[in-house]
């Protein structure tokens, strides 16, 4: 589909964006088990973590926009579309089956208000259309779009017209955010996952600059990282403190730290226990996929014995406890599907 050339400084640097990925997909973990936490009333704690792991989906698609390019060479336009068909799509429709059966059946209550009219086929399409069946599905079909869109993308930036493309559309996120595209076209539920994915697009455009540019990018980000580091925080202060609401300071704070995150975890001296970290990596879209049961079925768990009930009473031991036992579940029964079907696994659940 394209070449991308190999520099000397960029040979190793694959770990790292490995680790950033697991990284990425704890923090989307950990922004999803929030929800069930109930904090203390103004709790600056609460506030904090929000704050950190807020918008955690755009490390994620940047990372998918990095890999992209990266891989580009081994893949025909062809080849491109049948592996996202094979472990996206086929493990989506997949893993949503349980979801659309629940929501259909014992708990019409989760169905979303536009489609109370529709038949129940209309009701399963529509959701499985829009991601709207489980709260943390809506990336699938908007990243969806953006894949689809990626020979596209590809040709611009043989062009080198791409990358002018991401002052109108960082724009275009600070102001509107995720649903601005809903709200212009007033379309809205319908037009949910187009609204999403052009809110992601900068992020996974972003990537792939980071990818071509990555010789310049690392070694400068490593020498500036002190100035650099001081100008992402300013969003992520705006963000905490609720300074100039009419902003998505969240969407500013975490695309401005991707590329900083990724080169500070090329840093890191060998040795350290990061094998945690790079199981996630391995299994960072199988846990997506099936984290949102997990958390469903701790919640049950958890609030049917009194006993434990008090760790959904939020303080930050709970919070990387919930995190973490959500995390080793779904990564432990990932494993045992891998390990029980092999390749096919791939196409059930992602990994």
């Amino acid at each position: 589909m394209g070449k991308v050339e190999r520099g000397a400084a960029s040979q190793g640097f694959f770990q790292n964006v490995h680790w950033f990925r697991g990284l990425a997909i704890l923090f989307i973990v950990a922004t999803h088990a929030n929800d069930l936490l109930v904090w203390p009333e103004s709790s600056s704690l609460a506030q904090l973590s929000q704050a950190i792991i807020r918008e955690s989906s755009l490390w994620f698609i940047f990372i998918a926009g990095f890999l992209f390019l990266h891989l580009a060479p081994r893949h025909t336009p062809s080849s491109y579309f049948k592996s996202k068909l094979k472990n996206v799509i086929m493990p989506y429709l997949i893993c949503s089956v349980p979801a659309l059966a629940l929501t259909l059946t014992l708990y019409p209550e989760n169905l979303p208000a536009a489609l109370t009219d529709l038949t129940p086929l209309k009701q399963a399409l529509v959701m499985l259309l829009t991601g709207s069946h489980m709260a943390h599905f809506w990336f699938i079909p908007a990243i969806a779009l953006v894949y689809l869109i990626g020979p596209g993308l590809l040709a611009l930036e043989r062009r080198g017209t791409l990358y002018w493309l991401l002052i109108p559309l960082c724009l275009w996120s600070l102001v509107m955010s995720r649903d601005g595209l809903q709200l212009v076209t007033g379309l809205g539920l319908v037009a949910a996952p187009a609204s999403k994915a052009l809110y992601m697009l900068p992020a996974y455009i972003a990537g792939m600059a980071m990818r071509r540019h990555y010789d310049l990018l690392d070694p400068l980000i490593r020498k500036h990282w002190l100035p650099l580091t001081a100008m992402t925080s300013i969003p992520f202060a705006f963000l905490l403190t609720g300074a100039l609401p009419g902003l998505h300071w969240a969407f500013a704070w975490k695309l401005m730290s991707a590329a900083l995150v990724l080169t500070a975890l090329g840093t890191l001296p060998k040795g350290l226990p990061l094998r945690p970290i790079e199981t996630l990596g391995t299994y960072s879209f199988g846990i997506y996929f099936v984290h949102g049961y997990a958390l469903k079925a701790l919640s049950f768990v958890l609030q049917g014995q009194t006993a434990l009930a008090d760790i959904l009473t939020a303080d930050w031991l709970g919070y990387v406890l919930l995190t973490t036992v959500t995390a080793l579940a779904c990564t432990l029964g990932l494993v045992s599907c891998r390990k029980l079907l092999g390749h096919r696994s791939r196409y059930l659940v992602g990994v």
